[in-house]
């Protein structure tokens, strides 16, 4: 079986954390971040949101803290993220 869900536009990074089945993307061309949640039937896109300045960004969650790290090349910045449960 297969779900979709509405993201940002050009979604070019995802991270899955596999305790929670959270999953994060960044939206290159809208400069977003959206949260995906996976256990809900189907899969719902919880929140979008906007990180304005630069949309290079690369993406990890650690599954135990559940806190994405996003970073940020164009502005030498790492941004640290919570998750929802």
């Amino acid at each position: 079986a297969t779900s979709s869900v509405h993201v940002g536009i050009n979604p070019s990074s995802l991270a899955i954390n596999p305790q929670t089945g959270g999953i994060m993307t960044i939206n290159f061309t809208s400069e977003t971040v959206s949260i995906i949640d996976t256990i809900s039937n189907p899969f719902t896109t919880r929140r979008t949101y906007g990180l304005g300045g630069s949309a290079q960004f690369g993406i990890a969650i650690d599954q135990f803290t559940n806190l994405a790290v996003l970073a940020d090349q164009a502005n030498n910045r790492v941004l640290i993220f919570p998750m929802p449960n």
